[in-house]
């Protein structure tokens, strides 16, 4: 009888911890229901299911990014990420994926050249973005793009009437750390939205000479379509913007400068200061928010004109 009441005992624990799995990641739907931007409580998470609500929750603001190019009468497409600021459908992505640097070769040819060495920069006709969970697009108006060659980053706005969008918050104020855990959304190939975990291995670098940003360096996949993509902890807070990945010019197994793996990204401090130059010197209403922590708990401040 013993016997028997201790194998029920424990069909119940394994039942009650199950469900709790499952419902470990639900929750968060539920609470975007009576919230207007996402954030996550890391600390009610176990580790192994962190990365899940974070993917399933960030996933709702983050969008694949596509543009066409009309040069000379040749049609170019490119494709990036971007990522939700606001209710009303702005998005931020990069610079280099609404608008190239072109050179002339020939009177009636151009050809792309994605470096700040050419002196013309060239933006798409048309824009359209996408969300993970439908093959509809919508169609976007190009709002801003940084003209410092510097800066890789770029603002677009839905044009979908009555529709209310799930933003991210930015977080310029904590600190990111050497070995913090990051994650991102990308759009390699236009294949659709994927998750990747990263770590921060260098907070603040300047990437080459003639910068004054500090770009956050990031270990892990970092491919073509990640462009544009939020960088966000643990929170689903932003914290960077994706923009490039760091490689050799002619990597071999003979080259003693081979880079593997190094990706980089706009840090929010200048995201936010980008975001408020395009307000001022384009009278946009854009009313982003912003994270903070303060001791007495957490608070989420819109950033209104």
């Amino acid at each position: 009888m013993k016997k028997k009441i201790s194998i029920l005992a424990l069909v119940i624990i394994v039942v009650i911890l199950s469900s709790l799995s499952l419902s470990a990641c639900s929750f968060i739907t539920d609470r975007l229901k009576t919230v207007n931007v996402v954030n996550l409580n890391a600390d009610e998470l176990k580790d192994e299911n962190l990365a899940t609500a974070v993917a399933q929750t960030a996933v709702q603001s983050c969008v694949r990014v596509n543009t066409t190019f009309n040069l000379a009468g040749t049609k170019i497409t490119s494709s990036g990420a971007g990522f939700i600021i606001t209710s009303d459908g702005y998005v931020i992505t990069n610079r280099h994926v609404v608008a190239v640097y072109i050179e002339s070769q020939l009177s009636t040819k151009y050809s792309l050249k994605r470096t700040n060495t050419c002196q013309t920069l060239f933006p798409a006709s048309t824009f359209l973005v996408a969300f993970a969970d439908s093959n509809d697009a919508y169609q976007c108006d190009l709002v801003a793009y940084s003209t410092d060659p510097n800066l890789d980053l770029a603002i677009l706005k839905i044009t979908a009437p009555s529709t209310e969008y799930i933003p991210l918050s930015i977080d310029k104020e904590s600190k990111v750390t050497y070995g913090q855990t990051a994650y991102t959304f990308g759009n390699p190939e236009n294949i659709g939205l994927v998750f990747t975990s990263l770590m921060i291995s260098n907070p603040a670098v300047k990437i080459n000479s003639s910068t004054n940003y500090d770009s956050i360096l990031l270990d892990g996949n970092i491919n073509h379509g990640n462009s544009g993509g939020a960088l966000i902890d643990d929170k689903i807070h932003v914290i960077g913007v994706v923009f490039a990945r760091v490689e050799s010019n002619e990597a071999s197994a003979n080259t003693a400068n081979d880079v593997y793996g190094i990706g980089c990204a706009v840090s929010a401090n200048d995201l936010v200061a980008y975001i408020e130059g395009v307000k001022q010197t384009r009278g946009v209403s854009i009313n982003y928010t912003l994270y903070s922590e303060k001791s007495s708990g957490v608070e989420v401040t819109a950033v209104d004109d």
